[in-house]
């Protein structure tokens, strides 16, 4: 893999094949949020490239483009079949005038997709707190260090 250009934007990484997004741009063009992508990138759903961020152990996600291109692809198809579940509902409620029957057996279809959505949704949420928890543990890991040096510091003045 290439390293990063001095030209080029932080954001945003070439190698041999293709250029690569980080979490936040990647977040950004697919209108998602970086902990979404984080939870897809652990189950696998979405590959990318793991770059140390620095000498602490950390380390930045860069989503090839073409990982990109395959979300935004699964996205649009997924939202084509809710729009066209929503207008065969649209369609067979007013072709039907009062017949409940035909409703009822396209509506589940849809309150199976409103389903599938808010679970996501609600994981996204979960996933948004781990991480935040995280790095609330971070911190105080930190803070504890540094604690922990002033003290040195004041024994040794």
């Amino acid at each position: 893999m290439g390293t990063m250009s001095k030209r080029m934007r932080e954001d945003t990484v070439k190698s041999e094949e293709e250029k690569a997004y980080d979490l936040q741009e990647a977040a950004r063009l697919l209108n998602k949020s970086e902990s979404a992508l984080r939870m897809q990138i652990r189950r696998g759903s979405i590959q990318a490239i793991k770059r140390p961020f620095d000498d602490t152990g950390r380390y930045k996600y860069y989503i090839p483009e073409s990982e990109i291109d395959k979300e935004r692809k699964r996205l649009n198809s997924a939202t084509n079949r809710n729009d066209s579940q929503s207008a065969t509902t649209a369609y067979d409620a007013h072709s039907v005038a009062g017949n409940v029957g035909s409703v009822r057996s396209v509506a589940p279809e849809q309150v199976n997709a409103y389903s599938q959505r808010m679970e996501q949704l609600e994981d996204d949420l979960r996933q948004e707190r781990e991480d935040t928890r995280e790095l609330i543990r971070g911190l105080q890991k930190q803070l504890d260090m540094m604690q922990t040096m002033l003290q040195t510091l004041m024994k040794k003045s």
